[in-house]
């Protein structure tokens, strides 16, 4: 008796198991094939659809070879990897996801720099881009709205870019989810610049690492003007680092700082810094008024400080 006990509550619990997971699996797909309908429908793109989509018991999604077809090229993200997930709430609380590959099976897009074009195209491994791009997020509504958020985004010999911040005070349901994609964008526009003008950004921080995109940016300007790289290299520091000589009196102390960082950012090989504390924990409203005043008389110096600005290059 106890044997027949324990199998039927076995086999209840893989019944209740798998039938909620095939539950989950249609919800889940079904809210993807709208959202992707939703932007077609918006004008935003000409059509998008993808060749797979797979949906993990424990939650995580998984999209091959999503095409997005607009006006001006074919493009082919390869695979994105959604993890983390919270779908217990409209606006999730919680999301991490990945993209690697992007692809250009009709070619990359017409450029009408021709040195830049060959550039883009000297990155290209096929008709691939190998780019890689990570995203993740906290949201905390019952703390002030706080969204924690971290993007990673790294091109083979170009760069890696990571950012992190923190923002405060927006609710993001109330901002996305009375916003319809298909509506007036420059209503959807107004309405959103409404809601973000309470935001506190306390914290804000951008790293650039270049690996190699700086020496091929200077090898395209060289072409185009007739130079030499080291002509235009020499060139660009001696003007970022002077800069400071041509501008008030008011505003010198933070150009000349700047200049010094970004003249050892052109360098090349050097990851370039910047980050933002402002006054008053980033509130959008206090910051507003005096960042505008000290714009006014040209103290652009008390406008770093109000933004708590930091550049550095290492």
């Amino acid at each position: 008796m106890i044997k027949k006990i324990i199998f039927g509550v076995l086999l209840v619990i893989i019944v209740s198991t798998g039938t909620g997971y095939f539950y989950f699996d249609y919800r889940a797909r079904t809210a993807i094939n709208a959202y992707i309908d939703k932007l077609v429908a918006s004008g935003s793109y000409e059509a998008m659809d993808y060749e797979d989509l797979r949906i993990r018991p424990n939650g995580d999604i998984s999209i091959t070879n999503l095409r997005i077809v607009t006006a001006d090229a074919l493009i082919v993200l390869q695979k994105i990897e959604l993890s983390n997930l919270d779908f217990t709430h409209p606006i999730p609380r919680t999301l991490q996801m990945s993209v690697s590959g992007l692809s250009f099976p009709d070619g990359l897009p017409a450029i009408a720099d021709a040195a830049m074009g060959r550039y883009l195209q000297s990155l290209l491994v096929g008709a691939n881009l190998p780019i890689k791009m990570s995203y993740k997020y906290i949201y905390t509504p019952e703390n002030s709205y706080e969204v924690d958020s971290n993007i990673s985004i790294s091109l083979a010999k170009a760069f890696t870019l990571n950012a992190k911040g923190i923002m405060r005070n927006v609710d993001l349901e109330a901002l996305l989810g009375n916003t319809s994609l298909d509506s007036d964008p420059a209503l959807v526009q107004m309405a959103w610049l409404q809601k973000l003008a309470a935001a506190e950004i306390p914290a804000t921080h951008w790293d650039l690492k270049d690996e190699g995109m700086v020496a091929a940016l200077i090898g395209v300007a060289a072409e185009n003007s007739g130079q030499t790289s080291e002509a235009v290299r020499a060139s660009l520091i001696s003007q970022v680092r002077n800069l400071y000589l041509f501008l008030p009196q008011t505003t010198q102390s933070i150009a000349m700082s700047t200049g010094v960082h970004l003249a050892a950012f052109l360098e090349g090989g050097k990851t370039l810094s910047l980050g933002l504390t402002p006054k008053h924990e980033g509130n959008i409203k206090l910051l507003q008024q005096e960042i505008m005043g000290a714009v006014f008389t040209g103290d652009f110096t008390k406008v770093a400080d109000l933004l708590g600005l930091e550049i550095t290059a290492e």
